[in-house]
């Protein structure tokens, strides 16, 4: 059993408020990363353009509302709601709800396997 306390978390800013908190453990594959977001109104990620990644991306709303845009593909996602990203896909997010939105995000390292 691997154990990661909460000190031992990085923790990002991105734009104006957006804070995203990441833990990461090694498996054969790789690194996974488990993450934790919130995203206030009106903001982006990236803050432009579209981001990609070498992992695949799972991700579940915990609360608000965000518009999600990857492989030319858009939806909204409310609280519940999960997408997952395809590896190398490219992607952004936007809050445009009125409150933050919160989620949870795990990225799997190329040919990994979560079972």
């Amino acid at each position: 059993m691997l154990v990661r306390h909460a000190d031992q978390a990085v923790r990002r800013r991105v734009g104006e408020g957006t804070l995203l908190t990441c833990w990461a453990a090694e498996i054969p594959q790789g690194q996974v990363l488990l993450g934790v977001g919130e995203i206030p109104p009106g903001q982006r990620i990236p803050l432009t353009g579209a981001g990609r990644h070498e992992g695949d991306e799972l991700s579940i709303v915990t609360k608000g509302r965000l518009d999600v845009e990857s492989g030319g593909a858009a939806a909204s996602l409310y609280a519940g709601d999960s997408c997952h990203i395809p590896a190398g896909e490219e992607h952004w997010c936007e809050n445009a709800g009125p409150e933050p939105v919160r989620l949870v995000w795990i990225m799997i390292p190329p040919g990994g396997r979560v079972a």
